[in-house]
């Protein structure tokens, strides 16, 4: 992106402008109940020292690809200063895919019967399967990859310079790391007083998971609903 580009004021958006345009679509990407139970069985088993590292990494790695390749998407379907009914029925339709996405999340039933089949075994996985398996989570999760492509479309016209943009990429990848590297530190710092407090996050995500995840892409999805009609 061209350093010299300018916003619709006629100045350089600055670094907590550019923050302020990811920070919602990462804290939506955290807020995801599923990879935060799953690190927290991790650090409840007797591997938790090796197991939940790893897992940690692999979701920044996966949040980190993600946020790469939704760069490259919507520098290709929403080039430099793209603005009007192209951009603007992009964002619509990408709103309205998130929409649908709420819909089916919250029809589907709660509870333990909303945790897919592999969480009861989650905490015996191998190092590189634990790896692996929080990369997916972070990058081929449909929620996480409408929000990584709204974050990159708020980016690409932003019109910041390239490195207040890589900065905001930095800033997009450890927000949406917070939520599964939060209970990782906790447990490092204080291993002793953790175990309650995560039992009953863990049981409180479990209950509420479908709820928590259709809530936010209802509030996403309007969002970008919103967005792309205003551009038209």
């Amino acid at each position: 992106m061209d350093p010299t580009e300018m916003d619709a004021a006629g100045r350089t958006p600055g670094l907590a402008e550019v923050i302020g345009a990811v920070l919602p679509h990462a804290v939506g990407i955290a807020l995801s109940p599923v990879p935060v139970i799953a690190v927290v069985l991790l650090l409840m088993s007797p591997r938790a020292r090796t197991a939940a590292p790893v897992f940690l990494l692999g979701w920044i790695v996966g949040v980190s690809v993600l946020a790469v390749v939704a760069s490259l998407l919507s520098e290709v379907t929403t080039p430099e200063g793209a603005a009007g009914t192209p951009a603007a029925v992009t964002r619509i339709v990408l709103g309205a895919l998130l929409l649908a996405l709420a819909v089916r999340t919250l029809r589907r039933p709660g509870g333990d019967d909303a945790l897919p089949g592999w969480m009861a075994a989650v905490d015996s996985l191998p190092l590189a399967r634990a790896f692996a398996l929080a990369a997916a989570l972070a990058a081929l999760n449909p929620k996480n990859i409408g929000l990584g492509l709204a974050a990159a479309d708020a980016l690409s016209s932003n019109g910041a310079p390239l490195a207040t943009t890589a900065a905001g990429d930095v800033a997009f990848v450890l927000v949406a790391s917070a939520s599964v590297g939060l209970p990782v530190l906790l447990q490092v710092l204080a291993p002793s007083r953790t175990a309650v407090p995560l039992q009953r996050l863990k049981k409180w995500l479990v209950a509420y998971n479908n709820v928590v995840v259709g809530t936010l892409l209802v509030v996403f999805g309007m969002i970008i609903v919103g967005n792309g009609i205003t551009g038209l």
